[in-house]
């Protein structure tokens, strides 16, 4: 049950992470109204980056996880902690977190095999390191 509806107010972390997901001005609308969204709805305000058919899920599933699997696991986790951090509405984001995960990544070996795979027209074969 929606919190408008019993009365209550979600608290700062929950909220930021409405107003970081959707923006301000949808995130007001969604805590205000308490209403539900249609798959539709929740897409077009990007609360949902894709639309698929139950029947289809699992399949989609599976495929969009195997993309993902395909690129260097450090870049990955790079991408996934900056982008939490530079999503911050306040604009205090971590810079010195976002440095060492740039670090991490340039000088790990997946870097190297990025390249080295990229030079050869082949495929990388990434391992986390």
């Amino acid at each position: 049950v929606p919190a408008a509806r019993l009365g209550i107010s979600y608290g700062p972390n929950h909220t930021r992470w409405v107003v970081e997901a959707v923006g301000p001005s949808s995130a007001k609308e969604i805590l205000m109204t308490a209403r539900r969204y249609s798959a539709e709805e929740a897409h077009g305000i990007g609360l949902v980056n894709h639309l698929v058919e139950n029947s289809e899920l699992e399949d989609f599933t599976i495929q969009y996880a195997a993309t993902i699997v395909k690129n260097a696991p450090l870049s990955v986790l790079a991408a996934k902690a900056i982008a939490r951090q530079v999503s911050k509405i306040s604009g205090d984001w971590d810079q010195d977190l976002c440095s060492e995960w740039m670090k991490k990544c340039t000088s790990s070996q997946d870097y190297k095999e990025g390249r080295r795979a990229f030079m050869e027209k082949r495929l990388p074969n990434f391992t986390g390191v």
